[in-house]
């Protein structure tokens, strides 16, 4: 009897010692298998016993997901805004009270224009006068028209027309060298008056 459990004993150890390595050992696909639908993991893969006709072997193996760990992004730092900068103000300088060194009436150039009332068409002045122009450059003023001819020298028949453009052109002359400030109105006489003795 003692014998018996000493030979049960050492198969069984023998089993033991067999299968250990076994199971150790890397699954292969196409390798035998024992059980139908055991699994075993290996190398990041799943290998599962399969039957076909009546062979039973370990499958390809199907690749085994990893869980990957989630990565919390970062949060963003917020910058708050900086303060606006109050401009400093600027001091306004103190204006420095402005003199004259000499009279003004030095610096003025004198009027050597020669006028002659009622002599000249037209009149000018030179420089700073003091002698007041005959029209004044403001106001409304009455011109009064007197035709006249000699006995030598007759007036034309239509002169009224050509007056009446050169009465236009000298109302236009005063009134844009006046910014519209002088206004003339004009008296006309209608006829001639022949004045005593030749034009000469």
């Amino acid at each position: 009897m003692p014998v018996k459990r000493i030979a049960f004993g050492i198969v069984v150890l023998l089993q033991i010692s067999i299968l250990t390595p076994l199971s150790a050992n890397p699954v292969k696909p196409g390798t035998p298998c024992s059980k139908i639908g055991a699994t075993k993991t290996y190398n990041g893969k799943k290998f599962t016993c399969i039957k076909k006709g009546k062979k039973k072997y370990w499958s390809k193996g199907v690749p085994v997901n990893q869980s990957t760990p989630t990565i919390t992004p970062a949060p963003t730092p917020i910058q708050s805004p900086s303060p606006a900068s109050t401009p400093t103000p600027t001091p306004t300088p103190t204006p420095e009270k402005f003199s004259i060194s000499d009279q003004i009436e030095i610096c003025k150039i004198p009027d050597r224009s020669s006028f002659d009332p009622g002599v000249n068409d037209a009149y000018s002045f030179g420089g700073f006068t003091t002698r007041k122009p005959p029209v004044s450059a403001i106001g409304r003023h009455t011109w009064y028209l007197i035709p006249v001819d000699f006995a030598d020298l007759r007036g034309e028949a239509n002169w009224r027309s050509e007056i009446e453009k050169q009465i236009k052109f000298t109302n236009e002359f005063y009134s844009t060298i006046s910014y519209g400030k002088l206004k003339i109105e004009w008296k006309i006489y209608d006829n001639w008056i022949t004045l005593p003795g030749n034009s000469k």
